[in-house]
């Protein structure tokens, strides 16, 4: 808190600061180069996926299939639903072997169980991808899920020490969402955990989604609200190949957003410059017709 103090008086304009350091830093969204190709997709090993359970986890579930992975450990809060199970039904039709746990990604114990089942019958663990998450807007839920849920998967994999450490956090904890600060702060939180584990030598890698084709936890109402301040519907095969070509990097963190930039700047700033967005291109002061742009992986760096 005295550190936040002595940061604030002195970058009065910032709305986020990276304090880590000597020097408090303005955080800034800008373009990432072209990402690598990542790690590779083992058919040999078991994959771990939290929220696995839900529309996002088993939309990557799918995705690591068609890449060749042959095992999956799904983690939700409660049984499959009907949908769920079809596509576990799909998935085994296809010779994958997966495993299915009701299960609070938050409860240690509950996890440990989980990992004791895998360690008798699955093959060693290559991965880890936290995509729980839960429509709320109490505080202690929120940073349950997403942060204590990193924290048990920090420490029950410690052990098996998987190469992946994927983390689904979303883009409302790096520009905010109103009346979601919960939601925000919650994910604001992923991002940091994975930049500590990095500072540990441990691999980990947030992702800041956009808005996706699939809704997810989001209303019709929340959903359009973000279609029309210009965020665009990624689906979900293309947004996770773009992320995955970051896995094998040294970057803890980075948003993965389909923008229409002058539209959502227009809004983001309509009560006067935000410094989060400096070094993005500015539009023109002319007015364009609305543009349409491709998937873009940035980082908010200081």
């Amino acid at each position: 808190p005295e550190r936040i103090a002595r940061a604030l008086p002195a970058r009065s304009d910032e709305e986020l600061l990276d304090i880590d350091g000597v020097e408090p830093q303005g955080l800034r969204l800008r373009p990432l180069p072209a990402p690598d190709h990542g790690l590779p997709v083992r058919s040999e090993a078991t994959y771990l996926i939290t929220g696995g359970l839900g529309t996002l986890g088993l939309s990557f579930a799918s995705w690591l299939v068609e890449k060749g992975a042959r095992y999956l450990a799904l983690v939700g809060r409660r049984p499959p639903t009907d949908v769920a199970a079809g596509v576990i039904a799909t998935l085994e039709a296809a010779g994958v072997r997966v495993w299915t746990f009701a299960a609070n990604v938050a409860d240690l114990d509950a996890m440990c169980g989980v990992m004791a089942t895998l360690a008798e019958q699955a093959p060693p663990l290559a991965g880890v991808s936290h995509a729980a998450g839960i429509a709320t807007d109490d505080p202690a839920e929120a940073l349950a899920v997403k942060l204590n849920g990193a924290q048990v998967l920090h420490e029950i994999t410690a052990a098996a020490a998987p190469e992946l450490f994927l983390l689904f956090s979303s883009a409302a904890g790096v520009w905010g969402a109103k009346d979601k600060e919960a939601y925000a702060a919650a994910n604001a939180g992923l991002d940091a955990f994975a930049a500590e584990r990095r500072r540990l030598g441990l691999p980990a890698l947030s992702i800041a989604w956009g808005r996706f084709t699939e809704r997810g936890l989001l209303s019709v109402a929340e959903d359009a609200a973000l279609a029309e301040m210009g965020l665009e519907a990624m689906t979900p095969e293309a947004a996770f190949d773009l992320a995955w070509r970051l896995t094998g990097s040294e970057r803890s963190q980075a948003v993965i957003a389909h923008v229409d930039w002058p539209r959502f700047r227009s809004v983001y700033e309509a009560r006067g410059r935000r410094p989060l967005l400096d070094e993005l291109p500015r539009p023109p002061t002319l007015a364009l017709p609305r543009l349409t742009p491709a998937p873009l992986a940035m980082e908010s760096g200081g």
